[in-house]
């Protein structure tokens, strides 16, 4: 992994269809905690940002989206080998 540029590593390490899809593709994989708690965080986000502007507000979208894009992979890795369910939706996130 050391060896590969930034561009490789981002092919690797990002879900592509969770950037996309977001809490539903968390609904498709059985994490449906995590898919809930992404979906309350968006909702809680969309609520409280209502009255900013939309360049901030869709930043924040886009943010939010590449967050469970880096996540899902990993989520799904517990899922199967550890049995982990939990509701954190960043559970694998190094920060």
């Amino acid at each position: 992994m050391k060896q590969l540029s930034l561009k490789q590593k981002l092919l690797i390490n990002i879900n592509w269809y969770a950037i996309c899809f977001g809490f539903i593709y968390f609904f498709i994989l059985g994490l449906w905690r995590k898919a809930l708690s992404l979906l309350g965080g968006i909702l809680v986000l969309a609520f409280t940002l209502g009255t900013i502007s939309d360049g901030l507000a869709n930043g924040i979208g886009i943010a939010f989206s590449l967050l469970a894009g880096m996540t899902a992979n990993y989520a799904y890795y517990l899922k199967e080998t550890k049995g982990s369910n939990g509701w954190n939706p960043f559970e694998g996130m190094r920060w």
